[in-house]
């Protein structure tokens, strides 16, 4: 029975010693797992601050560029009523302008017509075809 003891005791010192080991490996991979995290960390707070960086750069140039693109909005209204005020003003003058000019091509056309036909049928250019030397 001393024997059996014995073997028991031998056993269990052999587990306790494998416990020990197993616990020390993975206390060490711990270890490396936690020195990454960490490494992790520092480059994430560095990512971090770099992004705050940027979106404060962002916000500054922000305000100038919508300044930029109301004044652009502004000057564009205005040349829209310069140009509307432009049209007003030139297109009645222009209009009456073209009428004129087509009366009196209309006018001259029908007046040239009227005297080319009367010398082309043979007609005299006397009133009631009396002539009168």
């Amino acid at each position: 029975m001393e024997w059996l003891l014995l073997i028991c005791a031998v056993i269990v010192t052999i587990a306790v010693v494998v416990t020990c080991v197993s616990v020390i490996h993975l206390t060490k991979r711990v270890t490396r797992v936690s020195e990454e995290m960490q490494l992790w960390l520092v480059q994430v707070r560095q990512v971090t601050g770099e992004a705050r960086d940027v979106i404060s750069t962002v916000r500054d140039v922000a305000q100038p560029v919508q300044r930029v693109a109301e004044r652009f909005g502004e000057i564009g209204e205005r040349t829209a009523q310069m140009s509307a005020s432009l049209l007003e003003e030139v297109v009645a003058p222009v209009r009456t302008v073209v009428a004129i000019t087509r009366g009196v091509r209309t006018g001259t056309s029908q007046f040239v017509e009227r005297l080319t036909s009367r010398f082309r049928h043979g007609r005299a250019a006397t009133d009631g075809g009396i002539r009168y030397e």
